[in-house]
């Protein structure tokens, strides 16, 4: 029997931190349902499927995806993330729908290395695995991904959404077993093809009606394959506001996030 929960946007606080790695797959629908942290239960029924029917929209390549090196800047602001607890055997489905005008959801379902929810010292740089990452596939711009937890324990992940480009603003939000949300998706992205090197944020600053405040992004690096272990984040580098971390691959595809707890520009250095 599937256990139906609420889920609750308790959007991305100061301080939170990310997730680690295990044997899972991607896809599948079987399974139990999900329990998401913090929720009541919801007696309401949903079939698991995106409502739109259409097929996903072509759009073109912002100018820096898939270049080899370089930067890349952007919006930052609100990251929309929620933890979710991921019992053996249980399904994690979600898509979003209703955006506001330009809006183009991304959506990820990552972890911590070390299996946690924690808010950590902002400074902590963690290792994090994706679980499943998608967008466009729910059509008109929109995401949908599906992940099924084979790994025979509990994953504490936790569900992101982002913006791509500056394509930012809000959407409609619903998983498995749960209500209807509308969720702000503040945070700019590039996605790029990167090697080993080092990521960072520079030249932030705030937006004309934020004053006394200094910019402060975080940076998130999330990998486009699933199950893989070579995603990173961390926030103020050494005596900076700024961001700053050592990453290491050849030639996969990443996404760079500009998170923040106010909303400015940064330039995206990969």
């Amino acid at each position: 029997m599937n256990t139906r929960y609420v889920l609750k946007n308790v959007g991305l606080l100061a301080g939170m931190a990310l997730m680690a790695g295990c044997s899972a797959e991607a896809g599948g629908t079987d399974g139990e349902g999900i329990e998401l942290q913090g929720a009541q239960p919801s007696t309401e029924q949903h079939d698991f499927a995106p409502q739109v029917a259409e097929a996903p929209t072509a759009k073109a390549e912002v100018d820096d995806s898939l270049s080899p090196k370089g930067s890349a800047t952007r919006k930052y602001g609100a990251t929309f993330m929620n933890p979710i607890a991921i019992p053996p055997n249980g399904v994690v489905g979600c898509y979003t729908a209703n955006g506001s005008a330009g809006v183009d959801p991304v959506l990820a379902l990552i972890r911590r290395h070390d299996n946690q929810h924690k808010t950590t010292p902002t400074t902590e740089k963690v290792w994090v695995q994706t679980l499943a990452i998608d967008d466009d596939s729910a059509g008109n711009l929109h995401s949908y991904l599906s992940f099924t937890n084979t790994s025979g324990g509990t994953l504490n992940a936790y569900l992101m959404g982002f913006a791509y480009g500056d394509s930012t603003g809000t959407a409609d939000l619903w998983c498995t077993g749960s209500n209807t949300i509308n969720i702000t998706l503040g945070a700019g992205s590039a996605k790029v093809t990167a090697s080993s090197g080092t990521a960072s944020t520079s030249g932030s600053t705030l937006d004309p009606y934020i004053a006394h405040v200094t910019p402060n992004p975080w940076l998130f690096m999330i990998d486009q394959t699933p199950l893989s272990y070579n995603s990173d984040w961390n926030d103020d580098a050494s005596f900076s506001a700024e961001s700053s971390f050592n990453y290491v691959g050849s030639n996969r595809t990443v996404w760079f996030v500009a998170n923040g707890s106010t909303t400015g520009s940064t330039t995206i250095n990969y």
